[in-house]
């Protein structure tokens, strides 16, 4: 944003301060990164650059879920997917359909779980009657409409 300030629109921090009527340490402090973009600084920032204020709260969006993603690293590792997504993902993991057995590999692989194979029956249909997987020739897909939304 900073650049913004500086490079395109060429005026000073302070004079942008008193343009958008906010204190010239809440301009800085959003500017530097000690304070977050609230929704009102963003209209404010947008109407001063000819912005979109969505542009400068996804920035800030963005900003945060990096910060939360590395502080939270070692954490997310120990949080266990639910047997419903991870039968969802192994799944869509498998573009050509994938058997029960595939998918029980799969969630034994890439998620360390270990399912009973009625368990997993019970995950797979309560996809398929929800719309989310369809079963044909023992082998279970996404539906049409999900594959084409996956492959655009």
């Amino acid at each position: 944003m900073r650049e913004i300030l500086e490079g395109h629109v060429k005026i000073p921090i302070a004079e942008a301060a008193r343009r958008m009527k906010v204190s010239r340490p809440a301009l800085y402090a959003v500017l530097n990164g000690t304070a977050a973009m609230t929704a009102e600084m963003a209209v404010r920032f947008a109407r001063l650059t000819g912005g979109a204020p969505e542009l400068y709260l996804n920035m800030q969006t963005g900003h945060d879920l990096e910060v939360a993603q590395q502080r939270l690293q070692g954490e997310l590792a120990d949080i266990e997917v639910s047997l419903t997504d991870a039968t969802l993902e192994a799944v869509q993991a498998h573009g050509e359909g994938a058997t029960a057995s595939e998918v029980l590999n799969y969630l034994s692989r890439e998620f360390g779980m270990t399912v009973r194979p009625s368990h997993l029956g019970m995950a797979l249909q309560r996809h398929r009657r929800a719309g989310r997987l369809e079963n044909r020739d023992q082998r279970w897909y996404l539906p049409h409409s999900a594959q084409a939304k996956q492959s655009a």
